[in-house]
């Protein structure tokens, strides 16, 4: 197995089991539509096939996540726009954004 499909395997595993207990996990496969016994499988570690991404992709959108955040962990800081201004030169616009973060 590559290093690729281990983190692949390890993300989904890590985050099934730092968000679900193992009894939540039929009401989590009911809400995402997946068999139950997909979910028990990559709860205990089994990488999902590549038939299952439709409910990897749920499962990331119901905990507010893109899939590459569940997968590599690359989760974006929220930043919040704190105020922008406008400016006209030459007749066209152009918005500068001021954002915190």
């Amino acid at each position: 197995m590559s290093d690729d499909n281990r983190n692949y395997m390890n993300a989904i595993q890590a985050f099934l089991n730092a968000n679900y207990k193992r009894n939540e996990i039929t009401e989590l496969a009911r809400q995402l539509g997946c068999p139950k016994t997909s979910l028990f499988e990559w709860f205990e570690g089994r990488a999902p096939g590549f038939k299952n991404l439709i409910y990897i992709k749920k499962l990331a959108e119901l905990h507010g996540l893109t899939l590459d955040e569940l997968l590599f962990h690359n989760v974006k800081p929220k930043q919040s726009l704190v105020g922008n201004m406008i400016f006209f030169i030459g007749g066209k616009k152009y918005i500068l954004e001021i954002k915190e973060g």
